[in-house]
């Protein structure tokens, strides 16, 4: 059987190698500096794309893709002794290996293995930039896909990544991190990087959060009236939890969503500590901020996007006269022009708006008590 390996991940690439070398779970997990339950989770994904049930045979299929590559190559390789044969009264050459030409030929094709391996091994070290936290969940992943685990699924549209590394973010009583004890998921392989958020769906009991200081209260229970009434006041902030050291600069595209058992609002914002700073593809997200039917959960989306009129932050040349309107006169008319801008049916957002409503419209929370 023939496989396609551009239907790997990076991360699962770099699983199947170790896998090839035999090591353990355990083992590949020290190796990429992560939990087991991660690579639990990627040999999860690679078993479904090879559609075997176990390790052995993966393990045996892609043994057997390797093992015809080789073949192949010895094939052409050996050129032995030749050795007559009557055939018929009719004499042909046939071929024969030497021992020791045996010998180099097993001994140089497994060393080229190695050093093939071991070069895509750290080209995927080096080109891999996405960072898996210490103590993840695993997620399971049907055809469909749909991503269900900790009491959260939903499904995964193919252009926003590659599955979910999952983990049980502890509670936190810090003044800028507060939070109560939660799930977070975290998308891996999304077609943004780099950005201020990573693209994340985070799951909270709302009731324990509003608990926690007046402010997170104040919150929630602002969101509970917005979606009561169906009306935002588009000169206020709109809520977001986890709270943030920064002013919530706009919101643009804001509308109201259901999903599987609860509803939220969704909008495009940005967070900033400057005076006047510019909205641009580092920091400005999609969110979608929702809570349960029964009101026992909260759910934040967060999710990075692009626009190719908004500046890039890492760019000096899009930075050029900043003075035109970093002024307490013209940063408001600045401000305004954008937000127009960004409320504009016809916004070429990348990812598409459409493909992240779809992602939170199959969202299905399972309350936290």
């Amino acid at each position: 059987m023939r496989i396609d390996i551009n239907q790997f991940s990076l991360r699962e690439k770099e699983v199947i190698n170790l896998l090839l070398q035999g090591k353990s779970n355990k083992q590949i997990a020290l190796a990429l500096g992560v939990s087991v339950s991660t690579v639990e989770f990627h040999l999860k994904n690679i078993y479904r794309k090879l559609q075997v049930k176990s390790r052995t045979e993966a393990f045996l299929q892609l043994g057997e893709s390797v093992g015809n590559i080789i073949g192949k190559q010895q094939e052409s390789i050996v050129d032995g002794t030749g050795v007559k044969v009557e055939n018929d009264g009719n004499t042909i050459p046939k071929r024969r290996i030497s021992m020791k030409q045996r010998f180099y030929i097993i001994g140089g094709s497994a060393l080229t293995i190695i050093l093939v391996m071991a070069f895509v091994f750290v080209r995927l070290r080096t080109n891999n930039i996405h960072i898996l936290p210490t103590e993840t969940l695993a997620v399971s992943v049907t055809a469909n896909p749909e991503m269900s685990d900790m009491g959260i699924s939903f499904i995964f549209p193919p252009n926003l990544g590659d599955g979910t590394e999952n983990e049980m973010v502890p509670q936190s009583n810090e003044f800028t991190t507060l939070y109560p004890r939660h799930v977070k998921l975290t998308l891996v392989d999304y077609p943004l990087q780099g950005t201020v958020f990573a693209p994340q769906i985070l799951a909270f009991p709302a009731k324990e959060f509003a608990q926690m200081s007046k402010d997170s209260e104040t919150t929630i229970n602002n969101l509970q009236n917005i979606l009561k009434a169906q009306q935002a006041l588009s000169a206020e902030p709109l809520p977001f939890l986890p709270a943030q050291a920064a002013v919530q600069l706009f919101h643009a595209q804001q509308k109201f969503l259901s999903f599987k058992n609860g509803t939220g609002i969704r909008y495009i914002t940005q967070y900033s500590q400057a005076h006047f700073p510019a909205v641009n593809n580092t920091d400005v997200f999609y969110t979608f901020q929702g809570i349960t039917s029964d009101g026992n959960s909260y759910v934040s989306v967060i999710l990075p996007i692009h626009l190719d009129y908004l500046v890039e932050k890492d760019n000096p040349e899009a930075w050029k006269n900043p003075a035109d309107w970093q002024t307490v006169e013209k940063y408001p008319v600045y401000l305004n022009t954008i937000i127009s801008k960004l409320n504009q049916a016809d916004n070429p957002f990348s990812p598409s708006l459409e493909s992240l409503d779809a992602l939170v419209q199959s969202l299905q929370i399972n309350s936290q008590e």
